[in-house]
């Protein structure tokens, strides 16, 4: 057969086919229209036409409102049987706290009072172990009941803590807004409103008193105790917030405990002056030096030289003035040398 009548055939037999397929589509689309509801007045090629993006929108929000009810439902059957079993309706913690700034001369004995708290209560939620420590514009916590923070330990259950402490049930649950009170897990710090502590508890607590050992700076004889005294110079009466000790001219002078240095210069009547800082609010103070061996920033140990014996500034003989100050005050150093 020629070329150009197999080209005409198998031009023909494209149209047939085309026409054909044609027309089925025209039936489906017939069919579909037929088959969506009445209130879908939409045919099927404005179906096919309309963007997918409104379909997940709207699915998306279904779930979303699906997902709200399922956990107010929640919600409310963990009300209803924490509700009966403990007697008590689950509602937002009656515990609140708030953030205080220390003030000058405060001490956290007084910002407790002053708050109608004790001080176990603000040591156990500031986790402070030496109330002494606090300084004027650090931030405290006080919250607004008496109590204490308890973590829990592992297979603890919320009634062994309650009879711990000699608290209800009811007034633990209240105070952390708890929603399952069956279920606390290891770790978890829980307040435990008006806990009843025994003595061990309390020394736990609150730690006897710092009381560091200091060594004597230089060996010698005291010559002129703490308190008040008539100035050997000034010939007035004067407190004398430390000692003096007499020894020779460029003996050593050695550090009372350990610590850092927190100034080594030339200091008015003190003369050559060390003053070492050694935490917990203990600081000791070397007068009247010959020669300083220190620098301020500088780690020092105990027994470490620090100076050498002189009679620099206010002094009218070779001798070291040694001061202990505890939290601002100058103290007998009498009290605390070996």
């Amino acid at each position: 057969m020629p070329v150009g009548r197999q080209l005409i055939l198998w031009m023909s037999i494209i149209l047939v086919l085309s026409f054909i397929l044609f027309s089925k589509l025209r039936d489906v689309s017939a069919i579909a229209e037929e088959l969506l509801p009445d209130e879908t007045p939409l045919s099927f090629r404005e179906i096919l036409a309309e963007p997918i993006d409104s379909d997940i929108n709207e699915f998306t929000s279904t779930q979303n409102l699906i997902e709200d009810s399922i956990q107010k439902k929640r919600g409310e059957r963990f009300t209803e049987v924490n509700s009966a079993k403990f007697n008590v309706p689950i509602k937002k913690p009656t515990l609140s706290i708030e953030t205080y700034l220390v003030k000058k001369d405060e001490n956290l004995w007084k910002i407790a009072q002053d708050s109608g708290l004790d001080a176990f209560t603000l040591l156990s939620v500031n986790k402070l172990r030496n109330g002494n420590l606090i300084r004027p514009g650090q931030s405290i916590k006080v919250p607004n009941q008496r109590g204490i923070l308890h973590k829990v330990v592992k297979d603890e259950s919320l009634e062994e803590i309650a009879i711990r402490y000699q608290v209800s049930l009811e007034k633990i649950i209240e105070s952390n807004g708890m929603l399952d009170p069956d279920t606390i897990y290891t770790g978890t710090e829980l307040f435990i409103p008006d806990a009843k502590l025994n003595e061990s508890f309390r020394k736990k607590l609150i730690p006897p008193p710092y009381k560091p050992k200091f060594v004597k700076p230089t060996p010698g004889r005291v010559t002129s105790g703490f308190g008040y005294r008539i100035h050997p110079i000034l010939k007035k009466r004067r407190m004398h917030k430390g000692i003096d000790i007499v020894s020779g001219y460029g003996s050593n002078v050695k550090a009372a405990t350990g610590g850092v240095v927190t100034y080594s210069g030339q200091m008015g009547s003190y003369g050559n002056l060390v003053v070492i800082d050694h935490q917990n609010g203990f600081e000791t103070r070397y007068a009247h030096n010959s020669r300083l061996k220190v620098k301020k920033g500088e780690k020092v140990r105990q027994g470490q030289t620090i100076a050498l014996v002189g009679n620099t500034g206010r002094s009218n003989g070779t001798h070291l003035h040694f001061e202990i100050w505890k939290n601002g005050e100058a103290i007998d150093p009498a009290h605390y040398l070996k």
